[in-house]
């Protein structure tokens, strides 16, 4: 090849290598280094998770109990805006019943049935399905006889008492396992007008009775002489408060919740009228300030959460009385009266929740279960004696 004709040659080889550059290729590319941004550059925006707008679902309230009202041979179920629900047999049961002679307990009522002359008979428990005898409960015909059930209706305490003896009996709620656990004694130091006589369970399966006098209250009040703590699983019986050896005062109407305190609603020892607390484990009593027209107290009641304090009082005595009920509503505050009625009195005070109560109150000579609420206002259910709550 001649010397003129290479930079020919030339010229083609080079043309030819960049035509061969913009061809395409089936080789992998070779990696391209990027550049990492500047410290100076935004970051991209993130997305922010979407902000719910719905409220949390708020908890429903409980629903309300019914209410047991006894009207002679049937005890009547209602709600508490007065419409009856069920009707059940209280065949037996004394007209004007004593405390501890009956006793709502989950969807079952139990009562003494005594003939409607509350001396002797036995327990019966009563529920949607029929009747039911408790015929070991049974005592003889002189015999004043009170119980108590357990919360889970599991087991049963029954004192029978009259002027010579008196006996507290423990059992399953067949009758099973029947343990005689106190009787009177002559060596204990008390008169004969003491008897025996159930209180409550305890939600620990402890149960409360009381040395009681005999016939003690009216219809105007009602108190325990005493109160004792019986242990099923020591067998331990302890004093909340002693029974006076020959009488006397103050009578304890109820034990708080959590078995802290007794609420005496009888004039005491100190003469002292009114309501007052007594802490147990010291024994240190508050009276609480007397209310105008307050000559003698009454039913007592402390709320679910054990913080407010229901109770009754009336002006007067007994053929001449004005009733009323006071509410604390907090440890350590004053009363306040929040519902009155003329020529009567109150009895029996259950409370729905912190706002409300059940009471039965008596007015010229009617006898009715009132809902009440602590503003006062006071609203009939039904003509009757209240007997309990029924909750669902």
């Amino acid at each position: 090849m001649s010397r003129r004709n290479i930079p020919l040659v030339c010229a083609i080889l080079l043309v030819a290598s960049m035509l061969a550059c913009n061809l395409p290729s089936t080789a992998t590319p070779a990696a391209t280094e990027v550049e990492p941004p500047l410290e100076t550059e935004t970051p991209p925006a993130t997305a922010e998770p979407p902000t719910s707008t719905s409220e949390p679902p708020t908890a429903e309230p409980p629903p309300d109990p019914l209410v047991v009202v006894h009207q002679g041979d049937n005890f009547h179920i209602y709600t508490l805006d007065g419409a009856l629900v069920e009707t059940r047999s209280a065949t037996g049961m004394a007209t004007w019943a004593h405390p501890n002679s009956y006793q709502v307990v989950g969807d079952a009522i139990y009562y003494v049935d005594s003939g409607g002359t509350d001396l002797g008979g036995n327990v019966k428990r009563v529920t949607a399905a029929g009747v039911d005898d408790l015929a070991f409960t049974t005592v003889p015909d002189l015999a004043i006889l009170k119980f108590a059930v357990s919360d889970d209706q599991s087991m049963i305490a029954w004192a029978a008492g009259d002027w010579g003896n008196s006996e507290l009996w423990t059992s399953d709620i067949n009758g099973g396992g029947a343990q005689l656990i106190i009787q009177s004694d002559p060596g204990l130091g008390l008169e004969d007008f003491y008897v025996l006589e159930t209180y409550r369970w305890t939600v620990d399966g402890d149960l409360l009775f009381s040395w009681q006098i005999s016939g003690i209250g009216n219809l105007a009040y009602f108190g325990y002489s005493s109160m004792y703590h019986y242990s099923p699983a020591t067998g331990e019986i302890t004093a909340l408060y002693e029974a006076p050896a020959s009488g006397g005062m103050p009578c304890w109407s109820i034990v708080s919740p959590d078995g802290l305190y007794l609420v005496g609603t009888c004039i005491g020892e100190s003469e002292i009228p009114g309501v007052r607390e007594r802490e147990v484990s010291t024994g240190i009593e508050t009276v609480l300030p007397l209310l105008p027209n307050q000559d003698q107290s009454g039913s007592a009641a402390y709320s679910p959460s054990g913080s407010r304090l229901a109770y009754a009082y009336v002006r007067g005595g007994m053929d001449d009385i004005d009733g009323y009920i006071a509410v604390r509503l907090n440890p350590g505050g004053d009363p306040q009266s929040i519902a009155s009625v003329l020529d009567g009195s109150f009895r029996n005070i259950y409370w729905v929740d912190e706002d409300r109560l059940a009471v039965q109150g008596s007015e010229a000579d009617v006898t009715g279960v009132y809902l009440l609420t602590i503003d006062g206002v006071l609203m009939p259910i039904a003509e009757g004696e209240l007997i309990g709550l029924m909750w669902p």
